[in-house]
């Protein structure tokens, strides 16, 4: 099979989510099948994506901190929050 052939797929859905599709493909002037090959493929991405902690599991860990900074800061953190936002409210 050629790589740019398209084989076809029969899915049943039901009625509510065969409305939202075709709502979906016209607000995004596409045909169905685009819709639906575009939203198989961004699934397929998702789904075969590495996790982030997969991802990064080799910087985890790799950094002794000591840790405790955010229980000792919190009440500062918390401050400085409050203060950004007041600042926000002003504007």
């Amino acid at each position: 099979m050629k790589a740019d052939q398209t084989i076809p797929v029969n899915v049943r859905l039901n009625q509510e989510l065969h409305t939202r599709m075709e709502e979906a493909a016209r607000q995004r002037d596409e045909s169905v099948s685009e819709f639906v090959r575009e939203a198989i493929l961004r699934h397929c991405d998702n789904v075969a994506q590495p996790s982030t902690r997969e991802r990064l599991s080799y910087v985890i860990g790799a950094i002794k901190s000591g840790g405790g900074n955010a229980k000792s800061h919190k009440e500062e953190f918390a401050q400085a929050l409050l203060e950004k936002h007041a600042r926000r409210k002003r504007k």
